[in-house]
């Protein structure tokens, strides 16, 4: 009989990255009955448990040889959408997959706080060097890992928000499988890259292997916005009748969204917002009546 320490020796074959950053303190196991089911992020991700609630992203391209702009945009995106995840996600835990170096820079983000897991695509448990794929599609990878209940995708240079966790509630009461939020007038693919998620069990886990497996294709092209053709492709079309969608403006497009559950706080906020030096929002236009709730028909901004 294999012993838990033999286990937990192999499990560790590679450093992690706390390993390699010397963060302070020791991860403990949340629930060691399921270690033999690996999470597709890390040796440390496995360590967490069953029954994670993950808050997904994408951070790809070395920061060494990025602008410094750029380095502050994504970083202080992880930084941000943390401790905002802290306050409106409290039972949730954060995934970066990424092929960046660790950096003493790095390192102080993944050190900040035992909820953040950096996701090395160079080495992911199970599958490998996967840096060839969609970097965009990176974070795809928390569908169908089996240490994870339920995921949302974000955008690192966007910031979750409470209309994002009010419509997230909404749809974790619906029963629907799969989520996805439209809430610009620019917002007119089916599944926005950053704007959707799924539960992994109540879509049954062989499935959304499946879908991850054709997420995540070396083949596909990489192009600005491509990730949303791919996720068309690949949830939508076979899908659509497991998806709750949240839509403000393209409602009389696609007819089969619902309303977003709460006023949008000012005609600026919307999920998805760009958060970047130099990047103004611009005021929102007014919803159409027919996509505002029943009880919120006078609504303008909703």
């Amino acid at each position: 009989m294999v012993s838990k320490q033999d286990i937990l020796a192999n499990l560790f074959r590679q450093k992690a990255p706390r390993e390699i950053c010397n963060c302070k303190g020791q991860l403990e196991a949340d629930n060691l009955s399921n270690m033999y089911a690996q999470s597709f992020c890390s040796d440390e991700a496995t360590l967490r448990g069953e029954n994670q609630h993950v808050i997904s992203f994408s951070l790809y391209s070395n920061p060494e040889s990025s602008s410094n702009a750029t380095k502050s945009r994504y970083f202080d995106g992880v930084i941000e959408n943390l401790w905002l995840m802290k306050e409106m996600y409290p039972d949730w835990i954060m995934r970066v997959y990424s092929n960046i170096s660790f950096t003493p820079e790095v390192c102080e983000i993944v050190c900040l706080d035992k909820n953040i897991y950096f996701c090395n695509v160079h080495s992911l448990p199970v599958l490998g060097n996967i840096q060839n794929i969609h970097p965009m599609t990176w974070r795809f990878l928390a569908m169908g890992d089996p240490t994870v209940t339920k995921f949302v995708v974000r955008d690192l240079d966007s910031r979750l928000s409470q209309r994002d966790k009010d419509a997230v509630d909404q749809w974790e009461e619906s029963g629907y499988p799969i989520h996805g939020m439209r809430d610009h007038p620019w917002h007119l693919a089916v599944i926005m890259g950053g704007m959707w998620g799924a539960d992994n069990y109540k879509l049954c886990l062989d499935v959304a292997q499946d879908i991850q497996s054709n997420l995540l294709q070396p083949n596909w092209t990489i192009d600005m916005y491509n990730d949303q053709q791919i996720l068309g492709n690949v949830v939508y079309a076979p899908h659509r009748n497991k998806i709750l969608t949240h839509d403000s403006f393209a409602c009389n497009i696609f007819q089969d969204s619902i309303p977003f559950p709460t006023k949008r706080s000012n005609d600026w906020d919307f999920v998805g917002r760009i958060h970047a030096e130099g990047n103004t929002p611009t005021a929102m236009e007014k919803c159409p009546p027919l996509c505002r709730p029943n009880y919120g028909r006078t609504w303008e901004y909703c």
